[in-house]
């Protein structure tokens, strides 16, 4: 879902994005091709952004000309010279803001591939799709900020709804499985996951809840996430029927 939000927004800069969905797959690409700006996510399974750019610097594999930018959802105090010491070009804080993206592009992107124009108004005069938002903004999601993530597009925010809607089974069903196993590493990136993208639509209080996991994951307290995973489970499992009945999924 958060490749889809990137997407969305480079798209409205009229850029196509090459994705890799790992480390590895990351370290692939960068052997065979030149980007001027790698955007690479901080929190993945397996091999994290910081252990990729190592290995790509030891493989010499970024190029004079490339900027390699940190994704982070933990946007807190320090994180930038965090990430500069880390080796990382510049950072840029998950839910992407439309507006920070852009200044990202235009400084590391080469003068003579980037003009500036006025952006596109889009205007939905669509009825139901306002009611939808309206709905949505009275169960307590913060439809502004979401629609901010979106580029402003509101069928774009309906899409990444029904995104999330959809992998709500798969989530909770491998949240159970690494609190079963007792596998705090993977909890903790899913669980960043899920934090990340239900900032990303607006779900405040459900995200706070997930960070809390998140960092007592991190910190291998079990008792804390065995404590309080069945309520944030069903607050979930809530919020997600709550977006099913309205947009109709």
């Amino acid at each position: 879902m958060n490749c889809k939000v990137v997407k969305h927004l480079l798209k409205q800069n009229g850029i196509v994005p090459d994705f890799a969905f790992s480390g590895e797959e990351c370290i692939n690409k960068l052997s065979v091709k030149f980007y001027h700006i790698v955007f690479l996510d901080h929190m993945m399974p397996k091999m994290d952004g910081i252990e990729t750019l190592k290995i790509l610097k030891e493989k010499k594999l970024i190029p004079e000309g490339t900027a390699v930018i940190a994704l982070t959802a933990n946007a807190v105090v320090g994180a930038k010279e965090f990430y500069l010491e880390s080796g990382f070009d510049d950072y840029l804080s998950k839910p992407i803001e439309i507006e920070h993206l852009e200044c990202m592009l235009s400084e590391y992107l080469p003068e003579n591939l980037t003009h500036l124009q006025t952006p596109e108004v889009k205007e939905n005069d669509r009825e139901n799709t306002d009611v939808l938002l309206a709905k949505l903004a009275m169960e307590g999601l913060d439809v502004k900020a979401a629609l901010g993530f979106a580029g402003g597009d509101k069928d774009f925010y309906i899409e990444m709804l029904k995104e999330y809607i959809s992998s709500y089974d798969s989530n909770v069903s491998d949240l159970n499985g690494y609190l079963e196993s007792h596998n705090m590493n993977d909890y903790e990136t899913l669980v960043h996951s899920v934090k990340s993208v239900s900032r990303t639509i607006g779900a405040v209080e459900l995200a706070e809840v997930a960070f809390e996991l998140e960092k007592a994951s991190r910190e291998g307290n079990e008792e804390f996430v065995s404590a309080n995973h069945k309520k944030f489970s069903d607050d979930y499992s809530a919020l997600k029927d709550i977006l099913a009945g309205i947009i109709g999924e």
